[in-house]
């Protein structure tokens, strides 16, 4: 009785909105219904995602192509690309164009025979593009060997110089002014996520490290 009531009250709703004016907007919705490839849709996002997940300006160029291309597939041809100075300097209205950055390799790694070896990477960036972050600067050849530490509450009088600081949210440029050669953080902005989000990040049980070309690092999901 009780889902034949409910039935019988969908109903009634129902044909009071079929009963009222149209929407001026149902044609075209029903026209982008009938259009919409939503397979096609989906491998276009990969298309772009699989190259914008790097992170790198090289990588941002193809995917201006790429999307150029869906464009004209889409039967646009009035299509301009452009290429802005990425200097850092220029600015556009409020908007200072970013300077660019391009990176291959990128590993934090634990020197610890306690470790098992399988566990030692902590981050990959060939693995997982956002475990390092962006505008991260060079090590040398070989990378560095170093240690890890706490992030101080204060950093004043705080002995950071060429060490990797752990768990911090704090400014970079205060950290790096103190010294420290890079930042490892596992701070989130969605915590229940887990690991599916990260800013920055890394084990908290970090002995000594070794990392290439990394300033700052996330842990790999």
């Amino acid at each position: 009785m009780f889902l034949g009531i409910v039935a019988w009250g969908q109903g009634r709703n129902q044909a009071a909105r079929q009963s009222g004016p149209a929407s001026p907007l149902t044609s075209l919705l029903r026209t982008l219904l009938t259009s919409v490839d939503p397979d096609q849709a989906k491998r276009d996002v990969l298309t772009l995602w699989g190259n914008d997940r790097w992170f790198t300006f090289p990588k941002f160029e193809e995917t201006a192509k790429n999307a150029e291309a869906i464009l004209r597939r889409a039967g646009l041809d009035d299509i301009e690309v452009g290429y802005p100075p990425a200097d850092g300097v220029t600015q556009v209205g409020y908007w200072t164009e970013p300077l660019a950055w391009d990176v291959h390799t990128g590993t934090l790694e634990i020197l610890d025979d306690s470790v098992p070896a399988s566990e030692r990477i902590l981050a990959d960036y060939q693995k997982v593009p956002s475990s390092l972050c962006m505008w991260s600067g060079p090590t040398p050849p070989g990378g560095v060997t170093t240690e890890v530490v706490l992030a101080p509450r204060d950093l004043a009088g705080a002995d950071l110089k060429g060490k990797l600081v752990l768990g911090s949210r704090n400014s970079k440029t205060a950290f790096a002014r103190a010294g420290a050669l890079g930042l490892i953080s596992d701070a989130t902005e969605n915590p229940s996520l887990g690991n599916a989000v990260r800013r920055w990040s890394a084990s908290p049980s970090l002995p000594t490290a070794r990392g290439r070309s990394a300033a700052c690092s996330r842990r790999a999901p």
